[in-house]
């Protein structure tokens, strides 16, 4: 794969998520589709 998501760049994802979470407020619908895009890339690269 070209780019790579990077361990990193998931942890990050997930840590956003979870900040957004915690302050009850909801992630923009482009933005969440881009979010749930990159977490199947990255556990993709896991397989």
């Amino acid at each position: 794969m070209e780019n790579p998501v990077s361990v990193e760049m998931y942890q990050q994802i997930q840590e956003y998520k979870r900040y957004m979470d915690s302050l009850g407020e909801p992630i923009r619908p482009s933005l969440l589709d881009s979010i749930k895009i990159l977490e199947e890339i990255y556990l993709q690269q896991q397989k």
